[in-house]
């Protein structure tokens, strides 16, 4: 996916905007109040024993995408349908966690964000996962009775010898982003399926190879939007489970921070894990060794590697001896097993 800061995908937040304030105009707002249903997109959530992190969002309600083969038409219209959301702004969820419930609102993007901490005693030392469930208590537009989602939640231990947070365009999936113009990634998003697309080659492997000396986290410039998609698309290739960590394609929710996402999103789990070593791993293709390279400095003694996997047709400038750049997963595969 590239990166959507550029030209094109301003374009899209504009018409985006341009929809939203046109539905509001033709849709009487009475409709919205008393008979559309609404729905809540919950995504895995991450965290340890004594704080867990989940994110979600309240919209109008939609017909599920369709996952499968499908002409580029329909995978337009469904990827479309996505990216034209209608969220819901002032939306109270009410989230479930053990005997625990948090209140919270959502912001002008449909967004709300839990951050919870708690005794740690109240979860047995080896519990892996958590339940989650949120339910909408009040909406000031919409049919909210009854609409629930529910999700789950990683718990990871400080015990895991090293975590694993690695990008997704380009590093494990190969998207085009480095055409002319970004217009291999702009059809890929918009025209193919993306859970029929493959994953670059023994890049699952590596990933899972990695896993089983610590967590994974996907953190990616991709949207929020299409999370359906990259979820479907990493377990259909069989790469390890783990939370996957999007960002807003519209207004920041915290406008203040105004670091990349990819410096903000990885300094939040190095802060969740403050004991934890983690292996970044991304590609030349965008700003990865750039934002790992900050990450490094933020962190000292936190990043035990970094990995960069050179994308065919992009220039690796300025490299750093600190870091690896590959050519291929196999010799990554090979260099793992060398290493432990």
């Amino acid at each position: 996916m590239a990166d959507w800061n550029r030209p094109f995908y301003k374009l899209i937040r504009r018409l985006d905007g341009m929809l939203d304030r046109l539905g509001a105009m033709l849709i009487p707002r009475g409709l919205w109040r008393s008979n559309h249903p609404l729905e809540i997109k919950l995504f895995r959530g991450y965290g340890h024993r004594s704080s867990v992190q989940i994110i979600g969002r309240v919209l109008l309600y939609k017909k599920p995408i369709i996952l499968g083969k499908i002409s580029p038409w329909q995978q337009f219209r469904s990827t479309f349908d996505l990216f034209n959301s209608r969220e819901i702004i002032g939306a109270t969820v009410r989230i479930h966690i053990a005997d625990y419930t948090f209140d919270l609102v959502t912001d002008k993007e449909g967004y709300f964000d839990l951050s919870a901490d708690w005794d740690e005693t109240i979860f047995p030392e080896d519990q892996v996962e958590l339940k989650i469930r949120a339910t909408l208590i009040h909406s000031p537009y919409g049919k909210y009775e009854g609409v629930e989602a529910q999700t789950s939640c990683y718990l990871h231990t400080v015990s895991q010898q090293v975590g694993l947070i690695t990008d997704i365009d380009d590093t494990i999936l190969k998207t085009g982003v480095t055409s002319r113009f970004k217009w291999r990634a702009v059809y890929a998003t918009f025209f193919e399926d993306l859970t029929e697309r493959k994953s670059i080659p023994y890049s699952a492997e590596f990933v899972n190879k990695l896993s089983q000396q610590g967590p994974v986290f996907y953190v990616s410039n991709s949207p929020w939007n299409i999370y359906p998609f990259l979820h479907a698309f990493l377990e259909k290739n069989g790469f390890h489970d783990g939370p996957i960590l999007l960002r807003d394609l519209g207004i920041p929710q915290n406008i203040a921070d105004r670091r990349p996402h990819k410096i903000r999103t990885i300094s939040k789990i190095l802060n969740l894990y403050p004991t934890m070593p983690f292996i970044l791993l991304g590609d030349s293709g965008e700003k990865d060794a750039y934002y790992f390279r900050e990450i490094d400095k933020l962190f000292p003694g936190r990043i035990q590697q970094i990995l960069i996997r050179k994308v065919p047709g992009s220039t690796v400038r300025n490299p750093d001896a600190g870091i690896i750049y590959f050519d291929s997963y196999k010799e990554m595969n090979s260099w793992w097993e060398k290493r432990n």
